[in-house]
């Protein structure tokens, strides 16, 4: 399933240098994912936090589609809500390769640092 427009939106991009962007996005409290996780005090899923770096790195690459071929980290930092955190920003850097794309990401606040992503994706 993808996430953008459901799970989350994009507000803003600022492209850096390369393969380097960041996204400000805004996460959509009223998706059918927090109905079955946790209603009432809704937090969002960890498969959907990497799901999201994957679909920005997608809008970033102008892929179609990316697959996660290899986690080489992953840390989750902090809770999400969409009740209490409703912005956030996702920052990216790729490098491409033969074979794919080596990939460090993370989703932050100004306040928080919520998850780190260290990971190779191909098409």
């Amino acid at each position: 399933m993808m996430l953008k427009d459901k799970y989350f939106k994009v507000n803003d991009c600022t492209k850096g240098e390369g393969l380097s962007a960041d996204y400000s996005i805004s996460l959509l409290e009223d998706c059918e994912v927090y109905a079955g996780h946790f209603p009432g005090e809704p937090i969002c899923p960890g498969v959907c936090n990497i799901q999201t770096v994957k679909e920005c790195m997608m809008l970033l690459t102008g892929e179609k589609s990316l697959s996660i071929r290899k986690v080489k980290r992953c840390r989750f930092k902090a809770l999400m809500s969409p009740q209490t955190v409703r912005q956030l920003n996702v920052h990216i850097d790729a490098a491409k390769h033969d074979d794919g794309y080596t990939v460090v990401a993370r989703i932050y606040n100004a306040e928080t640092d919520f998850m780190e992503f260290n990971g190779e994706m191909s098409s």
